[in-house]
């Protein structure tokens, strides 16, 4: 991420139906779902304010390299004593890479220079505690683990099994839910544009 200007090939835009409805018919990550989710359904997910979906094209060819989705939603934490709490939180409610690009670390890339600063200007704005997000088992052909192990990186963990209990989303059936709190991922984006910096 360190050897080239992101913005000098790569660049973001919300997901317009007047402006990529056409742009995201070529678009084929190889997840069915993910696949129909951004033809499909994500322009009225947008307008209906259930989640932002942002595009991340290349600069060169105008190709869609990959998108990711943002919503509002609370998470339940059991604490030290047992108890459970709720917590707000930032929903990754989507994230997927081009088969086209994939194994060249686009997802870091979208993680750590469009999502995380997103996530820390809202969280400077309104009270955030926690980011969550919904794996499925599949593996991730770059590191042939788990998608969670994705995730890992960034500092999330498995919730526990108790606060699994209390996932009634339609959308995360089937799923395991990781989370992570904002605090750790400020210090991650820290340490990532020291790094840049460089």
């Amino acid at each position: 991420m360190s050897q080239f200007k992101i913005e000098e090939y790569l660049i973001e835009e919300q997901l317009g139906k007047n402006t990529h409805f056409r742009e995201v018919s070529d678009f084929y990550c190889g997840n069915e779902g993910l696949d129909s989710f951004l033809k499909t359904e994500a322009f009225n997910y947008n307008k209906d304010g259930q989640g932002s979906t942002y595009i991340i094209k290349s600069i060169e060819n105008n190709d869609i390299i990959g998108y990711y989705t943002l919503k509002a939603n609370a998470i339940q934490i059991q604490e030290k004593n047992k108890a459970i709490k709720t917590l707000p939180a930032i929903e990754i409610a989507r994230l997927a890479i081009n088969n086209n690009y994939k194994n060249q670390k686009f997802g870091t890339i979208i993680f750590y220079s469009y999502i995380l600063p997103k996530i820390i200007q809202v969280k400077s704005i309104i009270g955030v505690s926690v980011i969550m997000v919904f794996v499925v088992s599949n593996e991730i052909e770059e590191y042939k683990k788990p998608i969670s192990y994705f995730y890992e990186k960034f500092g999330f963990k498995l919730a526990e099994k108790e606060v699994q209990k209390y996932i009634i989303d339609d959308f995360s059936e089937g799923c395991k839910l990781m989370y992570c709190s904002t605090k750790d991922l400020d210090e991650a984006f820290y340490i990532q544009t020291k790094k840049e910096e460089v």
